[in-house]
């Protein structure tokens, strides 16, 4: 018997993430991921913690976290929760050719 297709709304997907910080050694955060209606994005939910949003627009991902507002918002380099949906395969990747 084949069980049906689930909706990608009813799939619920736990990430771990590991930073190293010079000052604060290694970090690791965990977070509830859940995909945005109609595709547009990703959700970062944390107990306790601020939720995250990246969404994804004609000009690349973007994040609502600090890192990415006040560091990256204007770099091709995407804060923790874009670079973990790169490796992830959920966004694409930048590759090496994207740039003159």
């Amino acid at each position: 018997m084949t069980r049906p297709a689930r909706e990608l709304s009813d799939v619920q997907l736990w990430l771990s993430i590991c930073t190293l910080s010079g000052s604060h050694g290694e970090q690791e955060f965990f977070y509830n991921l859940e995909y945005l209606a109609g595709g547009l994005g990703w959700r970062f939910r944390k107990r306790g913690e601020p939720v995250y949003d990246v969404d994804l627009s004609e000009y690349g991902p973007t994040c609502d976290c600090p890192d990415f507002l006040v560091r990256r918002a204007n770099t091709r380099e995407g804060c923790k929760h874009i670079e973990a949906l790169r490796w992830l395969g959920l966004l694409p990747d930048l590759g090496d050719n994207d740039e003159p």
